[in-house]
């Protein structure tokens, strides 16, 4: 199947459940074999540029053990074994009840990213995942604009998703998200593997999901996106959806 998702985003922030909900539908179509689950580490304990379990099982979903000795093997240095930061992580905590409700087939690997971490090592841990196969569905967890009003919030997550649709990375670090490295991974990832078609999935903010949307001084916005392979081998098609 051309059409197939390889990388996608998603909120992890539980007011956003109808989007985290969509997006999780659009893949279980698929029936991927393993979803690789990337998240910032939202309280900056970690020692290393990725953290990942040393557990068989997460949130009662069995590990892709394969491929995280494939993953500890190529980047001994850069990844750590730390449950007790993921079990804190709400970046992964929230995501995987729907990924064992949705895909009861599925494995998983979390990750998170270090807010330090560099375009070089970002670059070599998507090389790495770009050879995986097409069981594989990488997924940045990554909300959007924080501390914002709403309609400045909708004005930044314009922004946000034509730079993330363009595949400009260099411009990555500059947006106003969660955790750009995490985007950074999922967009390398899918240009990689030839999937270029970018389609919006949900668009909202806690604001407006909430009663207070013309009163609320801040919201946090929500941005969903999947990647896809395009039915017309190697054809560059840039953002199919920009209606924001």
């Amino acid at each position: 199947n051309m059409d197939m998702v390889v990388g996608g985003i998603v909120p992890h922030h539980l007011v956003a459940d109808e989007i985290i909900q969509k997006l999780f539908t659009t893949i279980a179509k698929q029936n991927p074999k393993t979803i690789v689950l990337i998240s910032p580490d939202h309280w900056g304990v970690a020692r290393s540029n990725f953290t990942t379990t040393a557990k068989n099982n997460f949130g009662d979903v069995p590990i892709d053990i394969s491929l995280r000795e494939k993953l500890v093997n190529e980047f001994p240095l850069d990844t750590k074994f730390n449950d007790e930061l993921l079990s804190h992580e709400h970046g992964i905590t929230g995501l995987v009840p729907y990924i064992k409700e949705l895909f009861p087939q599925t494995k998983i690997i979390p990750i998170t990213v270090s807010a330090i971490t560099s375009e070089i090592t970002l670059d070599k841990i998507s090389k790495f995942l770009s050879k995986t196969d097409d069981g594989v569905v990488i997924i940045a967890s990554s909300d959007f604009s924080h501390y914002l009003p709403s309609l400045a919030a909708d004005l930044h997550d314009s922004t946000s998703i034509a730079v993330i649709s363009a595949f400009d990375r260099s411009s990555f670090r500059n947006l106003e998200v969660d955790c750009w490295q995490c985007l950074y991974i999922v967009s390398s990832v899918s240009e990689l593997k030839n999937a270029k078609n970018s389609e919006l999935i949900g668009h909202s903010n806690s604001a407006k999901l909430s009663t207070s949307e013309n009163t609320a001084s801040e919201t946090t916005s929500y941005v969903s996106l999947v990647f896809r392979k395009s039915g017309q081998n190697g054809v560059d098609s840039a953002a199919t959806l920009l209606s924001v």
